[in-house]
């Protein structure tokens, strides 16, 4: 079930299991694995069914020190979120990226690639991609290609490429469903904890006509994109019942 909170003006009653707030790549995946295990999910977004250029300011941001371009480009409030410009490409990680190198500090992973391997076959089904070729070696076999010959020092690899890339037409029969509510034009504007501060009671959402609904869920998972989820001073404000989150002009180190 899909509803938009600009043009419904009550929202219809959904009692939900766990509350998803961002419905991009991360959230939308979430979504459909706990509907798989019947969970009732209440998925948040802050754009719309399309990209919005309103919505996009949303994202506006100030920074200092090194530029960085991905703070604008990129990010997208919409269903699928940075899905619906991604191409699709995707390509596994390898054995040499998780070694420490001479020279170049903090390099190095505390543990193997080896331990991601069951989760790799799991985001290749997540991501539509189970028949596909799973090594270069099967992908040169098929094709009746030889590896090309090349130095030491240049290792070659494929990537692959999703067939459907955005998430929210890879995923419209769960988003449809009736154990999936998700609210359109919902952007989380606070949080509001308990006593202690150390767990949230309810995620307060406002629309840009400044309308405001509170989301109520026993279990509360936050799929924001990176730049809303960096914690500064002067990009939040918190008390001790409610942490409001001003994501729209943050000052970023």
């Amino acid at each position: 079930m899909i509803v938009d909170f600009e043009r419904e003006r009550t929202l219809p009653a959904f009692v939900a299991d766990v509350c998803i707030v961002g419905a991009g790549a991360a959230g939308i995946v979430l979504a459909a694995q706990l509907m798989r295990v019947g969970k009732r999910v209440l998925l948040l977004e802050s754009g719309g069914s399309k990209e919005n250029e309103s919505y996009q300011q949303l994202n506006r941001s100030d920074r200092i020190g090194q530029p960085l371009k991905s703070v604008h480009a990129g990010r997208f409030r919409a269903l699928g979120g940075t899905t619906i410009r991604w191409g699709g490409q995707i390509q596994e990680m390898q054995e040499r990226d998780f070694e420490t190198r001479s020279g170049i500090p903090g390099s190095g992973w505390p543990i193997a690639k080896s331990e991601l391997t069951p989760y790799y076959e799991r985001a290749l089904e997540a991501e539509g991609l189970l028949p596909v070729l799973r090594t270069d070696e099967e992908v040169l076999r098929q094709s009746g290609s030889a590896a090309p010959k090349l130095s030491a020092d240049l290792i070659p690899y494929f990537t692959r490429w999703c067939p459907e890339p955005n998430f929210a037409r890879l995923y419209r029969d769960a988003l449809v469903s009736t154990n999936i509510c998700v609210v359109l034009h919902a952007t989380v504007c606070g949080l509001t904890m308990n006593e202690a501060g150390d767990a949230i009671l309810a995620v307060r959402c406002r629309n840009l006509a400044g309308s405001e609904h509170v989301f109520h869920a026993p279990t509360y998972v936050l799929c924001l994109g990176m730049m809303e989820t960096i914690h500064h001073p002067q990009a939040q404000h918190i008390d001790r019942k409610s942490t409001r989150l001003n994501s729209s002009h943050a000052n970023l180190s």
